[in-house]
């Protein structure tokens, strides 16, 4: 997906494509806008997923915008019934 938006949009001071771990990402500067997909939900622990959000959270300017992209219940539910056809516990 990165490099598609690579070469869709392209980079340039103004717009950046990062991959990195929303845990403990350290960068030396802050953005106006910052976007992830499906991070939370691969992230199955609540305290790890809150240091994820405050992560990200200190890496946006004053009056930033995050925007988050997610899976949804239903799509866990289908995940899960396959996992359990393969003998593997239900991600909670």
């Amino acid at each position: 997906m990165i490099n598609r938006a690579k070469t869709e949009v392209g980079e340039d001071e103004n717009c950046k494509f990062l991959v990195g771990d929303a845990r403990n990402f350290q960068l030396n500067e802050k953005f106006d806008v910052i976007i992830t997909q499906r991070c939370l939900i691969n992230i199955l622990d609540y305290n790890k997923q809150k240091e994820a959000l405050i992560n990200i959270h200190k890496h946006l300017k004053s009056g930033g915008l995050f925007l988050m992209f997610e899976g949804a219940a239903e799509g866990k539910k289908n995940l899960n019934k396959i996992r359990n056809k393969f003998g593997l516990e239900n991600i909670p």
